[in-house]
């Protein structure tokens, strides 16, 4: 579909203002399942998100699964960079060594969060596959986009400052908190997820309940013709 004009974007904003929740999420999944309008998906989900945000509390309930999902993520990034240390210093070793193949790498690390769906006997199961978590999911995977929570080792350094390990940086006063974590530490995954995405509701980051630790490794090496 070709882009649309100014006046036809606002005229597109003020009809889906005036849409519910529920509303935005059935043309949400309806407009993912064909794939043709992007634009329209995207502003839809950020208009749902925003009517969501509006509502939204702070209860003692909603703070503490906040403060679960920093936890969790701080410790995924904690075991990526364990890992991806290992591999570094293998990987060196090679480099140093004046390997037959290796010159040079890359070590990326990602924490995908995910919905996953509840069996009758309450365990987790598979990634959901419909309905509007579907629809976040892919949005949040889709090329081109920014993803949020991942890091790249190309030395040391880069393994040492991990932005997501930086104690130094609590991000507790964003003004989204509304001021509910004042006395707590929030650190950068969660601005990450929320900051840097523009379709993912407080709601929705709150349900998630699964994630999953990543590292990729590019091998490089070049040849001059």
């Amino acid at each position: 579909m070709k882009e649309r004009s100014e006046k036809e974007y606002t005229e597109l904003d003020e009809t889906l203002e005036s849409y519910s929740i529920e509303e935005l999420e059935k043309y949400a999944i309806e407009l993912n399942v064909r794939r043709n309008d992007e634009e329209a998906l995207n502003l839809a989900l950020l208009v749902r998100r925003c009517k969501i945000v509006a509502e939204f509390e702070w209860t003692p309930e909603n703070k503490a699964r906040l403060l679960c999902l920093d936890r969790k993520l701080i410790e995924c990034f904690e075991q990526l960079k364990a890992e991806a240390t290992v591999i570094f210093e293998q990987l060196t070793k090679r480099v140093e060594a004046k390997d037959d193949f290796l010159q040079d790498f890359e070590i990326n690390a990602q924490v995908t969060p995910f919905f996953y769906v509840l069996d009758e006997n309450g365990e987790l199961r598979y990634e959901a596959e419909e309905g509007i978590e579907r629809v976040l999911m892919d949005n949040f995977h889709r090329e081109g986009e920014y993803v949020p929570l991942n890091f790249s080792g190309y030395n040391a350094e880069c393994l040492d400052n991990i932005m997501y390990l930086d104690r130094e940086d609590n991000r507790n006063t964003d003004t989204w908190l509304k001021g509910a974590f004042d006395d707590e530490y929030i650190s950068f995954a969660i601005h990450d997820l929320y900051d840097h995405t523009s379709d993912l509701s407080l709601q929705d980051i709150l349900r998630f309940n699964h994630l999953r630790m990543e590292i990729t490794v590019k091998y490089q090496h070049d040849m001059d013709i």
